[in-house]
């Protein structure tokens, strides 16, 4: 019951959020070409998009002066626990992760990933429903699916 409640609501903000984007593009369009509002089944597109918004949004709640001192080209301050870990701010205005994956094959999602607070309550949203959707994996298996 416990995980499969965090599964719904994990499930609940993404496609809220990915109504809220449809609504906004189709405000948007209709103001540009009177066609109306967007209709059909949600693409990978609008679902990476809305995914990426929530990650945005708990990023400017939680690292709201590192991503300040960022965006202004200062450094950040040595005692600062994102700084070992290379973060830069994307082109998308997301932290991500830098590192030695720099150099590889790999899409840019899975070279620099987008870095969340392990407390905050969407991050354990998202563990929860890869590990329910997963069926129950251990912690290793489920670690290796994050990457």
């Amino acid at each position: 019951m416990y995980c499969s409640t965090f599964a719904i609501l994990t499930y609940l903000e993404i496609h809220f959020s990915i109504w809220l984007f449809q609504s906004i593009h189709s405000y948007h369009s209709s103001l540009i070409s009177r066609q109306g509002k967007i209709i059909g089944h949600i693409t990978t597109e609008e679902f990476r998009q809305a995914t990426l918004r929530c990650c945005k949004s708990v990023q400017r709640k939680e690292f709201i002066s590192d991503i300040t001192k960022l965006m202004n080209n200062q450094n950040l301050s040595s005692k600062n626990k994102l700084l070992c870990l290379a973060v830069f701010d994307d082109q998308e205005g997301t932290l991500r992760f830098g590192g030695r994956l720099k150099c590889s094959f790999f899409t840019n999602d899975k070279k620099h990933p987008i870095s969340l607070l392990k407390q905050h309550h969407i991050t354990k949203l998202i563990v929860n429903y890869l590990h329910v959707f997963n069926l129950n994996v251990g912690p290793r298996t489920l670690l290796t699916i994050m990457r």
